[in-house]
């Protein structure tokens, strides 16, 4: 307690004692009211009155969601167990892309363009390469409208094989005109490089699409351990704040009793002085009275006893 704490609280004493000797005059005794004046209602813990009180208890009372979120939780990430990193199938990815964008730098380099333009249209390439293999895949293993259906082949499949057949005839064309102008060779050996060419070229993009559908279900693991990690981190987060708030209150009950038994002993002490002061003490007979009965009153006769003689033979000897 600091030091002005100690002054405040003396004064407060002080003013509390002049309360009660006040009080005392006038006989009334007011001291649950002066406790109540200061230090005010007494608290407590009222979760079916109080409202945030309810709420504090619901928090408090959640282990049953929290040991839930946690089975939870360690069944994904044993089915998590079953698959490979995302984080791994993401790299392979960029790595895949690179791969691509070198394939279709060489597509752009058989068009005859320089960079700037080369790149640009070595990405835009490899972007398109990506594209039209995933969606080409995807429309071939076809979709199921309902859970346990059989996949439904997506009506867009045929256009889609067009347009991939068409990419892939195109960039072996170029190959072919590639190697043959450079090279000057045979017919066959002009068609293998076409052919390992354009697997180069169009090969990043089918290993990518295989590569992504495995990804998925790691995806969703990830995105659901992910999202039960966030809500167990609430769950325990309301719990601890729950318990140091029921810890407050019972700190706060335990200082409103001390302290206010501390007043009321304060107050009571002095109150009580006062009235003993004030209050008329009823006084003994002296020895010169004696009652109608020949008998001494008070403390004569106390005092006649306490000579060793009692009252009757105080009267025989008279």
């Amino acid at each position: 307690m600091s030091f002005i704490s100690i002054v405040i609280r003396w004064f407060q004493d002080r003013e509390l004692k002049s309360r009660a000797r006040e009080h005392a005059k006038f006989g009334g005794n007011l001291v649950e009211q002066e406790v109540l004046a200061r230090l005010g209602p007494r608290p407590g813990w009222d979760p079916n009155n109080n409202l945030e009180h309810g709420h504090i208890a619901h928090d408090l009372h959640n282990r049953a969601e929290i040991e839930e979120l946690e089975e939870d939780l360690r069944h994904e990430e044993d089915e998590m167990s079953h698959h490979p990193s995302p984080g791994a199938l993401n790299a392979s990815l960029v790595f895949l892309f690179c791969a691509e964008f070198v394939g279709s730098s060489l597509v752009a380099r058989a068009l005859g363009l320089e960079n700037p333009e080369k790149s640009i249209v070595a990405a835009l390439l490899a972007c398109f390469a990506f594209f039209v293999t995933f969606v080409t895949v995807r429309s071939a293993l076809g979709t199921s409208p309902r859970p346990g259906e059989v996949p439904r082949r997506s009506p867009w499949f045929s256009l889609f094989v067009v347009v991939y057949a068409a990419f892939v005839v195109s960039v072996a064309i170029l190959r072919v005109d590639e190697t043959s102008a450079s090279e000057g060779s045979s017919t066959g050996v002009d068609l293998a490089s076409a052919a390992v060419m354009l697997f180069a070229t169009v090969g990043p993009a089918a290993v990518a699409e295989s590569t992504m559908r495995r990804r998925a279900p790691a995806a969703f693991h990830t995105k659901e351990i992910r999202k039960l990690r966030r809500r167990l981190k609430e769950a325990r987060r309301a719990h601890s704040r729950a318990q140091n708030y029921v810890d407050a209150v019972a700190r706060q009950e335990a200082w409103w009793d001390y302290e206010s038994g501390r007043l009321r002993a304060l107050y009571e002490r002095e109150f009580r002085s006062v009235r003993a002061r004030l209050t008329p003490q009823p006084t003994g007979a002296t020895l010169g009275q004696i009652s109608a009965s020949g008998q001494p009153a008070g403390a004569d006769r106390v005092f006649l006893l306490s000579k060793g003689g009692s009252s009757d033979e105080h009267r025989r000897s008279k």
